[in-house]
C-alpha cells in the first residue's frame, strides 16, 4: 500500500478546536480525504452496503446465536458507516483549495531539506514533524502545525527553488538510506524523481505560503 501524504489548512479557530478535542483533527483529514474525490461521491454512496437486507451468504441471519452475532456485527459496521457518510456529506462542502496532496513526495522532499532520513530541525522537518493528535489515520495520526510553525516553513521554503532541489538529488545515498520511493538507482529512477520535485515542490511552497499569508495552522498526514 502507499503512503500518500496530505495537507489541510486550518483557520485559527479550527487549530483551537482540534487542540481542545484533538478527535477532530481524525474527522477532518477523512472528510478532507473524501473531499478529494470530487464527483465520485454519489457513486460511492451508491455502492455502501445496505446491512439490513444483506448478510452472509446475501440474507441476514435471523434468531440463534448466528443472528446475534451479525446483530452485534450490524451496529459495528453501521457506526463506521454512518461515520463515512457523515465525512462524505461533509465533503461536498470543503474548499479543495485547503487541501495539499503530496502523493509519495513526502519522505524525498524531508530528505532534500533536511539531508537526514527522519531527522532534522524546525522548520525544515515539518513534513515529518508537528504535534500528533487523533487517531491513526493508516500510518500514524495526523500532526498539528499551529499559523507560528506554518509561517516558520513557509520562511524556509520561500528561496527554494526546484533547480536547487534537484540538484540535491544523489540517487544512489538515498536509495542506500531507505527514502521511500528510492529504491531503485538507476538514472531513470533520479530522472523520474527530478521529475517528482519539479512537480510537488511548487504545490508545496504555495500551499504553505497561501496558509502562512492567512494565519493558518495546518494538519499534516499519511493514508
Amino acid at each position: 500500500m502507499s503512503m500518500n501524504c496530505y495537507a489541510l489548512r486550518l483557520a485559527e479557530t479550527e487549530v483551537a478546536a482540534v487542540k481542545k478535542n484533538p478527535a477532530q483533527a481524525s474527522r477532518m483529514t477523512q472528510t478532507a480525504a473524501f473531499a478529494g474525490i470530487g464527483a465520485a461521491h454519489e457513486e460511492l454512496e451508491l455502492a455502501l452496503p445496505d446491512l439490513d437486507r444483506h448478510g452472509p451468504g446475501g440474507q441476514p441471519p435471523r434468531g440463534g446465536r448466528d443472528g446475534q452475532l451479525w446483530d452485534r456485527l450490524k451496529r459495528d459496521m453501521s457506526r463506521q458507516l454512518a461515520g463515512v457518510k457523515s465525512a462524505m456529506s461533509a465533503a461536498r462542502e470543503v474548499d479543495r483549495s485547503r487541501i495539499l496532496d503530496l502523493h509519495k513526495s513526502r519522505h524525498v522532499l524531508h530528505y532534500l531539506f533536511n539531508g537526514e532520513v527522519d531527522g532534522g530541525l524546525p522548520p525544515a522537518n515539518a513534513l515529518l514533524g508537528g504535534r500528533e493528535l487523533g487517531e491513526d489515520m493508516g500510518y500514524g495520526p495526523p500532526r498539528l502545525h499551529e499559523p507560528a510553525a506554518t509561517a516558520a516553513f513557509a520562511r524556509f521554503l520561500a528561496p527554494l527553488t526546484v533547480a536547487e532541489l534537484q540538484r540535491r538529488i544523489d540517487i544512489r545515498r538515498m536509495s542506500e538510506l531507505g527514502i521511500y520511493c528510492c529504491e531503485d538507482e538507476d538514472e531513470g529512477s533520479a530522472g523520474e524523481l527530478r521529475d517528482d520535485v519539479g512537480h510537488y515542490f511548487p504545490l508545496l511552497q504555495t500551499f504553505v505560503a497561501e496558509a502562512a499569508k492567512n494565519g493558518n495552522g495546518m494538519l499534516v498526514w499519511l493514508s
